[in-house]
């Protein structure tokens, strides 16, 4: 398999401005919406409710598309099971929120050799006088 790093990044910046937009604008749409079934316009009201509430189901949706990567980390994205690219590069994307986001090296140590310790003689002395009394 072919690794895929992924060039054509979606910054999480351009993103974000543009969730709180559809939350704002689902709120005021569904207060229009409200406006418009109490004055007895049901056609026009139950469609723009219905819009309102698609809207917030869009922006739910899209939030768990927002992926941060710190220095020294990457992620490995997968679609349905199928490889979808990695990103590499520190920094706060979006991302597709179907994708799985997999961090290859989550759970895994640095490979760092250390020896035990070499107890000293005076240090085992000392514990043999105070321990074994």
């Amino acid at each position: 398999m072919e690794e895929k790093a992924l060039t054509a990044k979606k910054s999480g910046f351009s993103m974000l401005p543009l969730c709180f937009i559809v939350f704002a604008s689902g709120a005021a749409l569904f207060v229009y919406a409200i406006g418009h079934l109490e004055r007895g316009e049901n056609a026009l009201g139950g469609f723009l409710l219905v819009v309102a509430i698609l809207g917030y189901i869009a922006g739910i949706i899209a939030l768990p598309g927002f992926k941060v990567l710190k220095p020294q980390e990457a992620l490995v994205l997968t679609l349905f099971g199928h490889y979808a690219g990695t990103l590499r590069e520190p920094g706060f994307y979006w991302v597709c929120p179907f994708c799985t986001a997999v961090n290859p090296a989550a759970g895994t140590r640095a490979a760092t050799w250390t020896a035990a310790p070499i107890p000293s003689p005076r240090a085992t002395a000392w514990a043999r006088k105070f321990l074994l009394k």
